[in-house]
């Protein structure tokens, strides 16, 4: 019996490392492929692109594939190249050149793609579809911490989106004729300028979308009072 209490999870780790790679979809859509890009492409390629994902003035994000489900939220991001509009370079910097070497992308030391993930890519780049969402695909959330009851100057509070998937997210918060862009998951630091408004209450409200599905949030209302008026 000792023998085999310690030769039972030995069995248990070979079996699993034994297991076959999975195959490419014949017709990958966009729900085959995020998984992939988010976990081996998206350091570079998500909310840093700017400074990590970026040839010239050309942003390359490929954690959305569009923003066209978004509403507002789109208003988060601009110029740049989502995952749709980049699907032409796919091929080019996925393909194993002539001389055997590794692909352009990722790049060392990045751990190279697993050849049914490149394939992957491949396959879905010659016809870029974003296709239904997952099926338990669930929406982004938002907490607010620090919201105050009135405000003067200016309204400041904490905002923090996340997504039960795993997914980038990006949203706005508006307030009177104010926006405040959310371009990534995490935490902000929402500070508003509230000078020009209109002494009285202001409703707060923030959009949020995980690249499939809107979620809308009424956070309540803040009372504007100017001191010195």
């Amino acid at each position: 019996m000792r023998a085999l209490f310690f030769t039972t999870p030995l069995f248990a780790l070979l079996s699993g490392a034994c297991t076959p790679p999975p195959d490419a979809e014949a017709n990958p859509t966009w729900a085959d492929v995020e998984p992939i890009l988010r976990g081996q492409c998206n350091y570079c390629h998500g909310a840093t692109a700017q400074k990590t994902g970026s040839i010239g003035s050309a942003v390359y994000r490929l954690d959305f594939y569009d923003l066209e489900s978004c509403g507002d939220a789109a208003f988060a991001m601009s110029n740049k190249a989502l995952a749709q509009a980049s699907a032409s370079l796919f091929t080019s910097d996925l393909t194993i050149p002539p001389t055997g070497d590794r692909p352009r992308m990722p790049p060392a030391p990045a751990v190279a793609l697993e050849d049914w993930q490149r394939e992957t890519l491949l396959k879905w780049a010659k016809n870029p579809v974003k296709g239904p969402p997952p099926a338990d695909n669930k929406p982004p959330f938002m907490q607010v911490q620090k919201l105050p009851v009135s405000a003067d100057r200016s309204l400041s509070f904490t905002a923090v989106t996340d997504d039960p998937d795993g997914h980038s997210v990006v949203g706005v918060i508006r307030v009177a004729n104010a926006l405040f862009r959310m371009d990534r998951s995490g935490s902000f630091a929402v500070n508003i300028d509230a000078s020009a408004w209109p002494e009285g209450s202001q409703r707060i409200t923030a959009t949020l979308c995980d690249g499939w599905t809107q979620a809308q949030f009424d956070l309540g209302q803040v009372v504007i009072k100017h001191s010195g008026r």
